[in-house]
């Protein structure tokens, strides 16, 4: 994918486009985030977690992400983010810091008094105008103000995805 390929769109104007499409059918939706991880093994490339607690844009980012090739799960806050973590290991994590049950400050402190999730990049994504103490976490690779441009978004995903 080359910069060239991407189309500015609104974040706004996606959702509204996600929302306007038919719902599908009954049972094809998974029960579960443990459905989404099926075939996914620690270490797979190009999986990436968002961790946000506003459904809506979950479910956007779920459908941007898999239109661009990248597997995606998703979790509503730092704890599922957590206990997703010990199934599978991202390429990179999107993440929200207000949110409820764990916030992202706590989710990025976990993360980094844990060796085995250490190294994991971060790109924030946070309405929150005071973030500055999170950015200088050796693993925040960057930040991105809500509303966020998906032309932004998509290049800051190809710059941080950790290709280990």
């Amino acid at each position: 994918m080359q910069a060239t390929d991407i189309k500015e769109v609104n974040f706004y104007e996606l959702s509204e486009y996600i929302f306007s499409q038919e719902p599908p059918g009954p049972g094809s939706l998974p029960q579960s985030s443990e459905t989404n991880l099926a075939g996914f093994q620690s270490g797979q490339d190009w999986l990436i977690l968002v961790v946000d607690d506003d459904a809506a844009i979950r479910d956007m980012l779920e459908t941007l992400l898999e239109e661009e090739g990248y597997a995606v799960v998703l979790a509503r806050h730092g704890q599922d983010a957590l206990e997703l973590l010990k199934t599978v290991k991202p390429a990179l994590i999107l993440l929200d810091l207000m949110m409820p049950v764990m916030d992202g400050w706590q989710f990025l402190d976990n993360l980094s008094r844990n060796p085995a999730l250490q190294g994991l990049p971060v790109v924030l994504l946070s309405a929150s105008r005071s973030v500055g103490e999170a950015t200088k976490q050796a693993q925040v690779k960057a930040y991105l103000p809500k509303p966020f441009e998906l032309e932004k978004l998509l290049l800051n995903i190809e710059q941080n995805l950790r290709k280990d």
